[in-house]
């Protein structure tokens, strides 16, 4: 049985709809642009390689592509000419002395549901990467109401919200969300209705913000290098204020 928190989760709800409900998520050629000038040993390690996007456009750029995903379900996506290794992410099966950049996609990082398998990753790509770059999304405001709402009891703390959309006239997708700001995590369900039947698709996820995941990365012995509000480069705010809900690419080395 796959429960909620096992590497293999995401993979099993989302392999059959992800390439249709997520194909831009993130721009796969400005993505493969971006690491390709950082990647001075033109290898590149795809954590939670899934469905293979962005592996398809890192190699297109010119790079070698080994991708890496805890869920079958994904990698029978995945194109087969890309090298594939099944594995959880945070215990890779990789050890290497050749000069590896380390892809972390769109929160997948967050895909880790706990603070403890986050700090993992970075410990394990410590001898590997020589570069580790990292999308995720900035949610600073969420942190602070955890930290600053200390008089209340964890149950307080979660909140729930339900949305609805048609994605297309035979299909209706209802999503709910319950995020535990104490843990800073978020289960969701989404639930897809259409004439034959109806298929929940659970997921979990555990933000970080850019100033945890920079002391995560610290006590891994990386250092940041650089970051940007997009991976053509923008910059990133210098005011705190400014940053939340913003996408953040995160290089560390």
């Amino acid at each position: 049985m796959v429960t909620l928190t096992d590497p293999r989760a995401y993979g099993r709800s989302f392999s059959e709809t992800y390439d249709a409900w997520y194909p831009t998520v993130t721009d796969a050629n400005a993505t493969a642009r971006f690491v390709a000038d950082r990647a001075s040993g033109g290898l590149v390690l795809e954590l939670g390689v899934g469905t293979g996007r962005l592996a398809v456009a890192l190699r297109a750029a010119g790079l070698g592509v080994v991708g890496l995903d805890a869920s079958p379900d994904m990698l029978t996506r995945c194109p087969t000419d890309i090298a594939r290794l099944q594995a959880d992410m945070a215990l890779p099966p990789v050890r290497s002395g050749a000069d590896v950049t380390v892809l972390c996609g769109f929160n997948t990082v967050f895909n880790l549901a706990s603070e403890q398998r986050q700090q993992t990753l970075f410990h394990q790509m410590r001898p590997l990467a020589s570069a580790l770059i990292l999308e995720t999304m900035e949610l600073g405001s969420r942190a602070d109401a955890a930290e600053t709402d200390t008089s209340t009891s964890t149950s307080t703390r979660a909140t729930t919200q339900v949305g609805l959309k048609e994605v297309d006239d035979r299909q209706v997708l209802v999503t709910t969300t319950t995020q535990d700001h104490s843990s800073q995590t978020v289960v969701g369900r989404h639930l897809e209705i259409t004439a034959t039947g109806v298929v929940a698709r659970p997921w979990i996820l555990r933000w970080a913000t850019t100033t945890q995941l920079d002391a995560m990365a610290r006590a891994a012995g990386f250092d940041l290098t650089e970051r940007y509000r997009s991976w053509d480069g923008d910059p990133w705010p210098t005011e705190p204020a400014d940053t939340d809900g913003e996408v953040a690419i995160s290089v560390y080395r």
